[in-house]
């Protein structure tokens, strides 16, 4: 079980697995109590990297010491806390439950059912077809190989060698893929299959610029969450002193 702090979306499999959030059972907890808590002592770090072995002992003593009493005197907020979330959670049962058949969800198992699913599709995704993977790849090699083909004829006779170098290697992995795919004449700009395959490039490489916004954008989220700052944009939007303006 992966906890609460380890991160989001770092891969969207493992976080549908084996995240807390999704563990039947675990509830509202955030998980790795001890990694929360050496997160916290890291502040130490700079204040006794250059002190004596008895200094550095007494402010490791002193700080476990000063957070003891912070954590007891924080039980109490903590308990409270947890009991108006609970109290919160039964209140607003009902809403969840109408609003779940209007939606034509007849049972909390239906969710379960969902991540089932979602994981299936998800590690399906995790290979691309091999024909299309190689074409691909066929693509990119015969545009590299064009550009290199390009520098060739402008290259001044120092740099001559190493893009002669360079078009050979080229030329080799192209007709490797060549062989793979069962191509008998070499696809040229303009082609069916150029075009196609420059699409499919095209996709691939927008999918994944999607992947890296979708996940910064839910990490912040959950940063901004898991620091109580969501949500103060509109608070300052909405203030006495922003609306005379």
């Amino acid at each position: 079980v992966v906890g609460a702090m380890h991160g989001y979306v770092h891969d969207q499999v493992c976080q549908l697995l084996f995240l807390m959030l999704y563990s039947v059972g675990v509830r509202l907890e955030d998980g790795e109590g001890y990694e929360w808590y050496f997160n916290v002592s890291n502040a130490l770090a700079p204040a006794t990297h250059y002190q004596s072995a008895f200094h550095c002992r007494q402010s490791i003593s002193e700080f476990i010491y000063y957070k003891d009493l912070e954590m007891y005197s924080n039980i109490s907020k903590f308990v409270y806390g947890n009991y108006t979330q609970a109290l919160s959670i039964i209140r607003t049962k009902d809403v969840h439950c109408k609003g779940m058949l209007e939606a034509g969800i007849n049972s909390p198992d239906v969710f379960y059912k969902w991540l089932i699913e979602e994981g299936k599709y998800l590690r399906s995704l995790t290979q691309t077809l091999p024909k299309e993977s190689l074409e691909m790849l066929y693509y990119q090699k015969l545009v590299a190989l064009q550009k290199c083909q390009e520098q060739l004829q402008n290259a001044h006779q120092s740099k001559h060698q190493h893009e002669q170098e360079n078009e050979l290697k080229l030329l080799a992995d192209v007709q490797a893929l060549e062989e793979k795919l069962g191509i008998s004449k070499r696809w040229v700009d303009g082609c069916e299959e150029w075009e196609l395959a420059k699409r499919s490039v095209r996709e691939a490489n927008y999918c994944r610029a999607l992947d890296k916004l979708k996940w910064w954008l839910v990490a912040k989220m959950f940063e901004m969450a898991r620091l109580n700052i969501a949500g103060t944009g509109m608070c300052i939007l909405m203030s006495p002193f922003i609306a005379c303006f």
